[in-house]
């Protein structure tokens, strides 16, 4: 493979946080800074702002190696947040994780979506995919692999 061959898995990621409708963008970044964050003052971000920060996890430079194990421990996150919030006997408690962006307080035509429903299942079946194919172990290896030989680190 020639190194044009190798796609940022970065890239990856981006492109399936993109794909997704901006409610679930907001409501994924907003409940993986609820739980992964160590700043309570995040909760009261507005939507705008927690997606930026959601995408700067993502888009940090650094090393490849360190690059790859940051998305490895954002899927760790991601599979937490879909698996525990969409499962029907835990959704008492994703119900307090489901949240209405603050600006959209006083708006009482504005539904709160659980990660459990319908609308969620094509999203979280993509992500699924994405790891399973172009985000694979042996996909991040031969990343990994070619920018070592290709950038002598």
């Amino acid at each position: 493979m020639n190194q044009e061959d190798f796609i940022d898995p970065t890239e990856y990621v981006l492109d399936w946080f993109y794909g997704l409708p901006p409610g679930h963008r907001e409501q994924l970044a907003r409940t993986y800074w609820t739980i992964a964050g160590n700043d309570v003052n995040n909760v009261f971000l507005s939507g705008d702002e927690v997606v930026e920060k959601f995408e700067a996890v993502i888009l940090q430079p650094d090393f490849p190696i360190r690059r790859i194990a940051r998305l490895v421990q954002l899927r760790a996150m991601i599979d937490f947040i879909f698996e525990y919030f969409h499962n029907l006997e835990l959704f008492s408690l994703s119900q307090a994780f489901s949240f209405v962006s603050l600006e959209q307080e006083g708006d009482t035509n504005v539904g709160v979506v659980s990660f459990g429903d319908k609308q969620w299942e094509r999203d979280i079946r993509n992500w699924q995919s994405l790891w399973v194919n172009e985000l694979s172990n042996d996909a991040l290896d031969a990343w990994l692999h070619n920018m070592n030989v290709n950038e002598g680190l």
